[in-house]
C-alpha cells in the first residue's frame, strides 16, 4: 500500500512540476488568412483579388458588427501614409457556408497576406486545417487589369486560437 501511495505522490508531483493540467483548452476560433504567392511580373502589382472561401460545415463566420450582412474582413494590405490603401468587401452565403471577398487597390500591393476572416468553432465540430477550406479564385489581376494567373497563386492558412 505504501508503494502505491509513493507512486501516486510521484505522479501528482510530476504533474505539478511539469504543468500537467489534465486538458489543454480547445481552440474556439479559426483565423483563415488568404495570401498571394509567387513572383509578380516586373512592373506589376496586384490591383484586385476576388475569392470564394467555403468553410467546413459547422464553422460560424464572424460578421462585421458595423456592416449588416457583411463578414468581418481584417488584415488587408495597408500603407501607413494612406488609410484607404486597399478596400475590401464581402458577402456570406449561409446555405453553403461560403464567404466571397474582394480586395482592390488602385496603386496595387505586393504578394503576401491579402485578408483574414475568422470563424467560431463550436465544441461539436472538428478542428479545421487549411485543406478543409475550398478556395476558388474568381479574379487575380494587376493594376493594369492583366490577369496574374498562373504567375501568382492564392493559398489559405489557418491559425487556431
Amino acid at each position: 500500500m505504501k508503494r502505491s501511495l509513493s507512486w501516486l505522490a510521484l505522479a501528482v508531483l510530476s504533474c505539478v512540476a511539469f504543468g500537467c493540467t489534465g486538458d489543454d483548452p480547445r481552440p474556439t476560433k479559426a483565423m483563415v488568412t488568404v495570401s498571394a504567392t509567387g513572383t509578380l511580373p516586373t512592373g506589376n502589382k496586384i490591383g484586385a483579388v476576388q475569392v470564394a472561401l467555403q468553410a467546413p460545415a459547422g464553422l460560424v463566420i464572424t460578421m462585421d458588427p458595423n456592416a449588416e450582412g457583411q463578414p468581418l474582413i481584417t488584415g488587408i494590405p495597408t500603407d501607413p501614409s494612406d488609410a484607404t490603401y486597399a478596400l475590401a468587401g464581402g458577402s456570406y452565403a449561409s446555405a453553403t457556408n461560403t464567404v466571397t471577398v474582394g480586395v482592390m487597390c488602385a496603386t496595387g500591393f505586393a504578394t503576401g497576406n491579402i485578408f483574414t476572416v475568422t470563424y467560431a468553432i463550436p465544441s461539436t465540430v472538428a478542428l479545421p486545417n487549411a485543406g478543409d477550406f475550398a478556395l476558388t479564385v474568381d479574379t487575380l489581376s494587376a493594376t493594369s487589369g492583366a490577369d496574374l494567373r498562373p504567375d501568382i497563386g492564392v493559398t489559405t492558412s489557418v491559425q487556431l486560437q
